[in-house]
């Protein structure tokens, strides 16, 4: 071999070595390029995950906070509605037992008396006894100033004493919506 042929070979592998070194070099850094974009992605698609599934958690959370509120004003409804259905039953009952009542001689007597001991308070007032009209054969003869009047429906008496403004309500009818009141009020029921 000559010296030329030589020298040829070896700036042949020269440039050869050189073509392989920078094509490694090159091939590392798409390397090196190709792993940052994969992680890149990798990270970015985490991220995404991440928020798409907090997000979904969120509305998750959203929607079973509002099926709990929804179900439990459903339930306080159906309580209440039971709560009224136990309320009428109850003073219905009240109301029958208070017509029995009225009917025995013992409901005139109690009538009267309680009648006598409101006016007691108020010696020398002149009072206009309302009572139901049904009532008022059984205080025929009985007391003095007494009408009939049809807003007293369950039986009992409203006394209004003239010239002092005042009124005392006696009724039944009174008394068992205060009694309504404070049963509906109770938190067993």
């Amino acid at each position: 071999m000559t010296d030329e042929a030589e020298r040829l070979r070896r700036f042949k592998l020269a440039v050869n070595s050189e073509a392989e070194a920078s094509a490694a070099r090159m091939l590392e850094e798409a390397r090196s390029e190709s792993s940052a974009v994969l992680k890149s992605a990798r990270r970015e698609a985490n991220l995404a995950r991440d928020r798409l599934e907090e997000k979904i958690n969120e509305q998750t959370e959203q929607k079973l906070t509002r099926e709990i509120s929804s179900e439990k004003l459903a339930s306080q409804r159906r309580l209440l509605i039971k709560r009224q259905a136990l309320a009428e039953s109850v003073f219905d009952r009240v109301k029958e037992k208070l017509s029995e009542f009225r009917k025995t001689g013992a409901y005139a007597e109690q009538l009267t008396l309680s009648i006598k001991e409101a006016l007691s308070m108020y010696p020398g007032a002149e009072a206009e006894i309302h009572i139901s009209p049904a009532d008022a054969p059984l205080l025929k003869g009985r007391l003095e100033g007494v009408c009939e009047d049809s807003s007293v429906t369950l039986g009992g008496a409203v006394i209004y004493l003239k010239g002092t403004n005042r009124c005392l309500d006696l009724s039944y009818d009174s008394l068992l919506e205060k009694e309504r009141a404070e049963f509906c009020r109770r938190a067993e029921l």
